[in-house]
């Protein structure tokens, strides 16, 4: 079987945002996209991957560190992707939802490294919230809801179900339906609901869940191995990333012990 692209995301709690000129900054976590691309650079490091990147397919090619002065200097955010050594990183705020996150999309298999090491280096970050491994085309078709999605990918949506936004005519549109999807991202307030083959807890996550850990995990007695390094909980699931219907039971069993 021919390795796939598998992408990461980490979640973090915002705290209380400040603002200078354009640039938004998370000063009660000290915690930003400046320090996140200075983490990702010495992860790469670390890795033994030495890449440039570049903004939205741009021309121009940079190293993470002179992105990082040249954000600054500019007082502006990091809000474009940057694509670069076969991967495809970014930064993001989602302030309505108390958290922000880095996703690194693999576009060659293997290129991001150890995910691990990923996790490592931000889980000692005090707003670490979770993390999840996912197949980057498995994850791409079960949170795609636009019509014009498949359509631009040539792909079929026929037999998929359809909902309604919900809005009187003439507002009212549709859209398919992914609420039922094993797959499904769903953002909450203060954490992300979501299944990977490979994920990792932090401990605010259980606060923001009102949950004991304790009793959670125990209920996990199906998975293969479950430890904590850091206060970060780690839960393996299985080796690859979701990537197919016949691990619909499986996360389905998942998010029903983690989220319910």
């Amino acid at each position: 079987m021919n390795a796939s692209c598998e992408k990461i995301k980490i979640v973090f709690e915002i705290g209380n945002l400040t603002r200078e000129g354009s640039r938004l900054d998370n000063g009660e976590f000290n915690f930003n996209d400046v320090k996140a691309i200075k983490i990702i650079s010495l992860i790469l490091k670390n890795e033994g991957i030495t890449s440039s990147f570049r903004e939205n397919s741009s021309a121009k090619y940079f190293s993470l560190e002179e992105y990082a002065l040249m954000i600054t200097r500019d007082k502006r955010n990091w809000t474009r992707v940057l694509e670069g050594g076969g991967m495809k990183i970014q930064f993001g705020w989602i302030s309505s939802y108390n958290q922000c996150f880095i996703s690194v999309e693999e576009t060659e298999p293997g290129a991001a490294g150890n995910w691990d090491e990923w996790v490592k280096y931000f889980s000692f970050q005090k707003n670490f919230i979770q993390a999840w491994v996912m197949d980057v085309e498995y994850d791409k078709w079960q949170n795609a809801s636009d019509f014009l999605e498949y359509e631009a990918a040539e792909r079929s949506y026929e037999g998929l179900p359809i909902r309604s936004n919900g809005l009187p005519p003439p507002l009212e549109n549709f859209e398919i339906d992914i609420s039922n999807n094993p797959g499904r991202t769903v953002i909450k307030d203060g954490y992300v609901e979501a299944i990977g083959a490979k994920m990792w807890f932090g401990e605010l996550i259980w606060r923001k869940m009102r949950c004991d850990a304790k009793i959670t995990l125990e209920r996990l007695n199906f998975i293969d191995k479950s430890f904590s390094f850091n206060g970060v909980t780690k839960i393996i699931v299985c080796s690859r990333g979701f990537c197919k219907d016949e691990d619909r039971e499986i996360q389905d069993s998942l998010r029903e012990i983690l989220f319910a």
